[in-house]
């Protein structure tokens, strides 16, 4: 996962799980497939994915990415470690 652009998946991830919504409301095994789904299309390696948690009306995802930090290794710093959460809701018939 490059460190740029992690709210940007965390959100889409969360919104490709809550498009699994049905009348009952979400249902955890297809709405974390979907979000994992998502995750891999995108290149997310399985080891950022720190969690994915389903609610009857919410997906959250949370990603932890560390990377190298070439330049950061001159001062002592020898990684960059970014951390993005992201919630999405469903809402039925005039729901905000």
């Amino acid at each position: 996962l490059p460190v740029g652009g992690i709210k940007e998946k965390v959100l889409a991830a969360a919104r490709a799980g809550v498009a699994t919504v049905t009348a009952d409301g979400l249902r955890e095994d297809p709405a974390r497939a979907a979000t994992l789904d998502f995750l891999d299309a995108a290149g997310v390696a399985r080891s950022d994915i720190v969690s994915i948690t389903v609610t009857a009306t919410t997906v959250t995802v949370v990603l932890t990415a560390r990377r190298d930090a070439v330049f950061g290794q001159l001062i002592g710093n020898d990684s960059i470690v970014v951390r993005g959460s992201g919630e999405a809701t469903a809402t039925f018939g005039n729901s905000p």
